[in-house]
């Protein structure tokens, strides 16, 4: 039978990745940052998402001193205070969960580390598997056969999931000798003094020979190197307060039971935190869950994504009023190399869930077409290379050349330098969302399809789905026409919505440089 799984997340620890890991510049309308608050979010219905939990706990630390600063006044004294952006952004995550009815725990006199183990043995009692998301390597002592500790690694996109047999792998030692392995080396993160000069090299050997730190003192004087051994003595009480800071309170005396933190989400109310600090993407990725959630009965009515494929110019004549108020534009083409490129599409957004897709594959000059022409003219291909415009085309041309209707693109250049081909003339790009992105997030791919992803949480359909790969690849002209326009309508769609994320913060902090 398959156990029931109890998430557990370090709340400070998620919140302070999520601070670091985003940008200040994701704020409210009133330019309060909310960075933390996003990420942490994000990361919180993903790992739901991913762990499909029973039950759910966010265990967070208070202000107030815990027992081991009662037992050592030096405990973390050395850390430096939280940035002042950070600070508020803690009570705003927890208002946030409360809202949604995530369940959540405090204590005072404990540290989240304490609620987290406590939590896990409670767990175990019930035959509950525990899955513990934290960035601290504190909690790897709480590991056993139904404790599983999720660390990030660097770049916080993959996960270590650290089992018994992973500890062992990884230290050579059991997951309580973890406790011990501290308590010899200390921990300058929270100002455990350990036994001066013992490393982790010499403090995991001497754990081999000895298992425990009483063992280990139990036998002191068998040790043979007299530098370890005059060490050992001379911080002997050091390493036993260094081993009572280390160690995680698993038997804290809270009230609640196991049932009080089952998982029962109210998407309603989940989607109206969304909603309260616009974090429209993670309202986008979650919303169906509305259909099956009885929540207070309401749903929202929103209109539904259309794409709509236009083959005639009457049907094109319909849509002018909306595009001379400024569209999003994206172009399918033959090939990425832009002087050669044929246009096999036109695609344009004029709002956000609106994708128009124009075919052009009749008028693409084939390879077989263009060799028979060269032939015909006596001249090599390359000088032949023709580009046939469409009535539709003629019809989008003053629209595309008027200065004064605001295009939005997605490395608008390439569109330009294809439309020359064809004797158009594109301007009026008021927008573009690739330059945008690598003035905002310069270490970030630029990819519109890795940006929609990063920061709207929705995974678009990509090239390689469409055409296929290798020696199974297709040419996008050969592609059945409804397939392209939904692949081509949703890059004009998602460039637009890119547009009107970015702007406001390009027009804060770069609007001089844009």
């Amino acid at each position: 039978m398959k156990n029931k799984r109890l998430l557990l997340i370090d709340g400070h620890s998620l919140a302070y990745r999520s601070f670091y890991g985003l940008p200040l510049t994701i704020t409210t309308p009133e330019g309060q940052p909310i960075n933390a608050v996003f990420g942490f979010i994000t990361a919180l219905f993903a790992n739901i998402e991913s762990f499909q939990p029973d039950y759910v706990c966010i265990c967070f630390d208070r202000k107030e001193p815990t027992f081991r600063h009662k037992l050592y006044d030096g405990y973390k004294a050395q850390r430096k205070p939280a940035p002042e952006e950070f600070k508020p952004q803690v009570g705003f995550i927890q208002d946030l969960l409360s809202t949604m009815g995530i369940p959540t725990l405090d204590y005072q006199g404990y540290e989240a580390d304490d609620l987290l183990g406590t939590l896990s043995v409670m767990g175990k009692a019930s035959d509950v598997h525990a899955y513990i998301v934290t960035g601290d390597k504190d909690a790897l002592q709480l590991v056993n056969d139904l404790t599983t500790v999720v660390i990030p690694k660097r770049g916080g996109k993959e996960y270590t999931h650290y089992t018994p047999k992973v500890i062992t792998e990884k230290y050579n030692l059991t997951t309580q000798q973890l406790i011990d392995l501290k308590a010899l080396m200390g921990d300058t993160s929270d100002n455990i003094p350990g036994v001066k000069g013992i490393g982790e090299k010499t403090a995991i050997q001497l754990l081999k020979d000895y298992p425990t730190l009483e063992t280990l003192y139990d036998n002191v004087e068998n040790i043979t190197s007299k530098s370890v051994k005059t060490k050992l003595q001379t911080d002997k009480d050091q390493a036993f307060l260094s081993y009572d800071l280390a160690k995680i309170n698993t038997q804290v005396p809270i009230k609640e039971t196991l049932e009080g933190f089952l998982f029962k989400p109210n998407w309603s109310a989940i989607i109206e935190g969304f909603r309260s600090y616009q974090f429209n993407s993670l309202e986008s990725k979650y919303k169906h869950h509305l259909s099956h959630d009885k929540g207070d009965g309401k749903k929202p009515t929103e209109p539904a994504t259309k794409y709509v494929l236009i083959e005639a110019i009457s049907q094109l004549d319909s849509y002018l009023p909306q595009l001379k108020n400024g569209f999003a534009i994206d172009l399918e083409t033959t090939t990425l190399h832009p002087l050669e490129a044929q246009i096999v599409g036109v695609a344009l957004s004029t709002e956000e869930g609106v994708g128009l897709y124009i075919p052009l594959n009749k008028h693409v000059v084939t390879t077989q077409q263009a060799e028979s022409l060269s032939l015909f003219t006596l001249e090599p291909p390359k000088q032949t290379l023709s580009f046939n415009k469409s009535p539709i085309l003629k019809k989008l041309q003053p629209l595309l050349e008027d200065a004064a209707i605001p295009k939005y693109t997605h490395n608008g250049k390439y569109e330009y330098q294809v439309l020359k081909n064809y004797d158009i003339h594109l301007t009026g790009i008021a927008f573009d969302s690739m330059i945008a992105a690598h003035l905002l997030y310069p270490n970030e791919r630029v990819g519109l399809k890795a940006l929609t992803q990063r920061f709207l949480n929705i995974t678009m359909t990509t090239y390689e789905d469409v055409v296929g790969k290798g020696k199974d690849q297709k040419p996008f002209v050969d592609i059945p026409i409804e397939d392209a326009a939904r692949y081509a309508a949703a890059d004009a769609d998602f460039t637009l919505r890119l547009k009107n994320l970015f702007q406001p913060k390009i027009e804060e902090g770069f609007k001089d440089l844009y």
